[in-house]
């Protein structure tokens, strides 16, 4: 069962908002924490590698994480690599007829050795900044 689990319906075609969720590199458009994005390799499928560089309590951080899972124009996932902390991820992309879809997020944590000091604290960040993100991710969508 995920941590966190968020949804929100966006106007647009459920193909164009997965082909916009699918270049992983729009992040920063559209999540507050997201600095900067590198993909290791195009296009978007399971084994893909990317580093972001985040915000982050105490200081911007690197984050590296691998596509576990890539069915094109439904769901996307990943999980971090390495560390005390270990994030997974899940984008579902629904349509809701031609013209409209419902997106998905879910997150779930793991700590190990001193990650579980801070995983409170980064699941109550989460939890406040998903649904602001998904609201931007809506506007960005919606506005073009």
């Amino acid at each position: 069962m995920a941590d966190i689990s968020e949804s929100i319906d966006i106007d647009r075609p459920a193909e164009e908002v997965f082909a916009y969720l699918d270049d992983l590199t729009h992040a920063v458009d559209w999540q507050q924490s997201a600095l900067e994005v590198r993909v290791d390799g195009t296009p978007t499928r399971v084994g893909t590698r990317v580093t972001e560089r985040r915000r982050a309590p105490g200081g911007d951080q690197a984050v590296t994480y691998e596509v576990t899972e890539h069915e094109p124009g439904r769901s996307l996932a990943f999980s971090g690599q390495g560390g005390p902390l270990r994030i997974a991820v899940r984008f579902t992309v629904t349509p809701l007829g031609a013209e409209a879809c419902t997106v998905e997020v879910q997150f779930s944590f793991t700590a190990g050795g001193m990650g579980r000091f801070v995983l409170p604290l980064v699941r109550r960040e989460a939890a406040d900044q998903v649904p602001d993100d998904l609201r931007r991710l809506k506007a960005v969508l919606e506005a073009t």
